[in-house]
Parts: C-alpha cells; sequence; structure tokens
C-alpha cells in the first residue's frame, strides 16, 4: 500500500508538473505571436514613414522652386517697372498675376510640407511606440523561454528523484519480501526436520 500511495503521489506531482509546463508553453507561444505581430507592424510603419519622408521631400523641393520662381518673377516686375517707368502696362499686370501664382503655389507646397511632416512625426510616434511595445513583449518573450527552460529543468530534476525514490522503494520491497520468504522457508525447513525427527 505504501508503495502504490507514493506511485499515486509521483503521478500526481508529474501531472501537475505537465500541466505548469503546458500552460507556459501556451504563454510562450501567445508572447511570441504577439511579438510577430508588433514587428510586422512596426516593418509597416517604418515603410508608411519612408513614405511620407519622400512626400515630406517632394514638397519641400517644390516649395522651394516656387519660392525661386517667385523670386524670379519679382525680379523681372522690378526690372519692367524700372524700364516701363510706371509699371501700369500689360507686361506688369501679366508679370504680377504670374508673381501672384507662383505665391499661391509656394503658399500650397509650404502647407502641404507642414501637413506631411506632422504626418511623419505622428507616424514615427507611432512607430516608437510599437517598437517600445515589440521590445517590451520580447523582454517577456524571453523571461517566459527562461521560466520554461527552468521548469523543465526542474521537471527532469523531479522525474529522477521520483524514479530514484520508486528504485529505493521497490528495493525495500523486494528486501523486505526476501526477509520475510526467507522467514518462510526457514520454519518450513524447521518444520520438515521436526516431522522427520518425530517419525
Amino acid at each position: 500500500a505504501s508503495l502504490k500511495e507514493e506511485r499515486d503521489a509521483l503521478s500526481e506531482g508529474k501531472r501537475k508538473a505537465d500541466e505548469e509546463l503546458s500552460a507556459t508553453r501556451s504563454q510562450l507561444e501567445a508572447a511570441q505571436s504577439s511579438v510577430n505581430a508588433m514587428m510586422k507592424d512596426a516593418a509597416e510603419l517604418r515603410e508608411v514613414v519612408a513614405a511620407e519622408k519622400r512626400v515630406a521631400e517632394d514638397a519641400a523641393t517644390e516649395m522651394r522652386s516656387c519660392q525661386s520662381k517667385a523670386e524670379r518673377l519679382q525680379e523681372e516686375l522690378r526690372s519692367a517697372q524700372a524700364a516701363s517707368g510706371s509699371g501700369s502696362d500689360a507686361d506688369s499686370a501679366a508679370l504680377r498675376s504670374q508673381l501672384e501664382a507662383a505665391q499661391q503655389a509656394a503658399q500650397q507646397a509650404r502647407e502641404e510640407l507642414l501637413v506631411g511632416q506632422r504626418k511623419s512625426s505622428e507616424v514615427a510616434a507611432d512607430l516608437r511606440g510599437y517598437q517600445s511595445k515589440a521590445f517590451e513583449l520580447k523582454a517577456a518573450n524571453d523571461a517566459m523561454s527562461g521560466e520554461l527552460e527552468r521548469l523543465q529543468e526542474e521537471f527532469q530534476a523531479m522525474q529522477a528523484d521520483h524514479q530514484l525514490e520508486l528504485e529505493a522503494l521497490q528495493k525495500e520491497r523486494e528486501e523486505q519480501w526476501k526477509a520475510v520468504t526467507d522467514q518462510i522457508d526457514s520454519r518450513v525447513a524447521e518444520v520438515r526436520r521436526r516431522s522427520a525427527t518425530d517419525a
């Protein structure tokens, strides 16, 4: 009965250790899945940041081009006004119209640049947030991997201890059985000897 109780206790301990190991593995898999999803989101955000940066650079180039054109038109308008003396002829009006259009285009490019920069900084902030979360999850994942490894080592050590205990109990039981059978054999031999001498 003692050996059976020990075996039952060892089986129960093994079952609980298996459950704990399985739960830790499930947590580890869930954490790994979250890390992978975060890394994918971070990669997509990096692409968005790169695209927004290109848009901002294009807008900045366009703005510089418009400003340059506006400066050139202002210079032409001043030259035309100086040449005509009054600056009210058709050429001056056309130059003024071109200058206004160039200034409006430069203002629009400036606004687009500001919008692009704002979007780019928002996406960059999101990317930093995702990267931070991904690093946190990776750290948690690493900790859980360490815990799983520790549990596996503990489980193996516990199994080895249980096996040694089981073998010791088995040996003790065999020794007790041998002692009992030896006693029975010696009594049977003694009874036979007596009955042989009595007869």
